[in-house]
């Protein structure tokens, strides 16, 4: 297994349960690095190319590049091949895209010749909800309801909000301001995402951050998970080990 998905052994120190967990957790969902393109490809094999017999020999170190990539991660290859089930999760994953709405991507088809968009977001199906889920915020919105009939789903569990990117919430911070933006979001009914800013700056623009203080100073919002001192605080940690882990991740290689 370990030859078939090129992995290495290496050992690292932790110092705590919590760092360990979490060392495991981000190994374990660390994605494949993507594939270059076959241009990339093609500029990085011919300094090695043979002069005698160039066309033959940047074919063939192409072909041998191209064959090595991959997109799809080991793990779920080995699955695969070994005729492993892959895992089912029991919850259901909603991805939330906390960037700028211009910042979003965004997904199109291609119909009668002009290209339109292709579904709604959860931005726009919360921004349509009916006048009798008015005063529903979007993180409730997010882990109850269908999405659909905007009806509340009594027997089913919460969703799991997997949110990307995620914000530090360290007011020091340059992010910070999104931070505030997307707890603002959550917590809050809106028809349009400048409604949650109470306070504006000098220049007529949404202050977020002085309007999610004062809804601190206020009142407590429930839970979202979108920020976790301890869970960064392990992941900064994790980062140190890998430094510390790239110095000799080729003491010990299969």
């Amino acid at each position: 297994m370990i030859l078939a998905w090129m992995a290495n052994i290496d050992t690292s120190p932790a110092t705590s349960i919590s760092v360990i967990v979490n060392y495991i957790g981000k190994y374990c969902s660390k994605e494949e690095k993507k594939s270059t393109s076959y241009q990339e490809l093609l500029q990085s094999v011919q300094p090695h190319a043979n002069s005698l017999h160039a066309f033959s020999s940047v074919v063939a170190k192409f072909m041998n590049k191209l064959i090595a990539e991959r997109d799809w991660s080991a793990q779920e290859v080995c699955h695969l091949l070994l005729d492993i089930p892959l895992s089912e999760g029991s919850r259901n994953v909603v991805t939330l895209d906390c960037r700028q709405e211009d910042d979003r991507s965004a997904t199109y088809e291609l119909k009668d010749g002009q290209l339109r968009g292709y579904g709604l977001s959860d931005y726009e199906k919360y921004k349509r909800r009916p006048d009798g889920v008015e005063d529903v915020t979007f993180l409730d919105f997010l882990l109850h309801f269908n999405h659909s009939t905007y009806k509340r789903r009594p027997r089913a569990r919460p969703r799991v909000i997997s949110y990307f990117p995620r914000y530090k919430g360290d007011p020091s911070h340059p992010q910070y301001p999104e931070f505030c933006r997307i707890k603002l979001i959550l917590h809050h009914p809106w028809r349009e995402y400048e409604e949650v800013a109470t306070y504006t700056d000098g220049f007529g623009a949404p202050d977020y951050v002085a309007s999610y203080q004062a809804c601190v100073d206020s009142h407590q919002h429930p839970p979202d998970y979108f920020c976790n001192r301890k869970l960064e605080e392990g992941r900064e940690t994790a980062d140190d080990i890998d430094e510390f882990e790239g110095d000799f991740a080729d003491d010990l290689e299969l």
